[in-house]
């Protein structure tokens, strides 16, 4: 669907009308215009299946949470937004492809498998949280056999 896009790491909306998503194999920051990073992520939920309305309740449920939930695009992608998913602010980040991050002021570094790293926004303590979230989601999946 975005060709040239293998991994997705972070996706943001970088003007009104432009989402970037960082990741790959290039490590290059791919852009995508005339869209909204809602409509990019609904997009990406439909090609693996679903809409994102049912990967959102399915993760809602499971984890019985009620807000910013985690969705599964493929088994190596489980992403989850930074703050409210409806927010032009909202960066998604993919993390089954972290591998540490840290505290940086008010702000959390994510360190991705590929050695990349980008800076969230977010508080480290809600990070963590979001990212204990999507481990446990993986888990249930994994349990259930849903993922390999």
């Amino acid at each position: 669907m975005y060709g040239g896009i293998s991994m997705i790491l972070v996706i943001f909306m970088s003007k009104s009308d432009t989402v970037c998503v960082t990741g790959g194999f290039d490590k290059k920051v791919h852009t995508v215009r005339n869209t909204t990073i809602q409509k990019f992520i609904e997009d990406l939920c439909l090609s693996s299946g679903s809409t994102f309305e049912g990967k959102v309740n399915a993760s809602k449920k499971i984890l019985h949470i009620h807000q910013k939930a985690p969705i599964v695009l493929q088994r190596n992608k489980i992403l989850f937004p930074s703050v409210s998913a409806k927010r032009d602010d909202c960066i998604w980040v993919n993390a089954s492809a972290i591998k540490t991050f840290k505290r940086k002021g008010s702000s959390t570094v994510v360190y991705f498998l590929d050695d990349s790293n980008y800076e969230v926004p977010i508080e480290y303590r809600s990070f963590k949280r979001q990212v204990s979230r999507c481990r446990q989601y993986e888990e249930y999946l994994r349990q259930g056999m849903f993922l390999e």
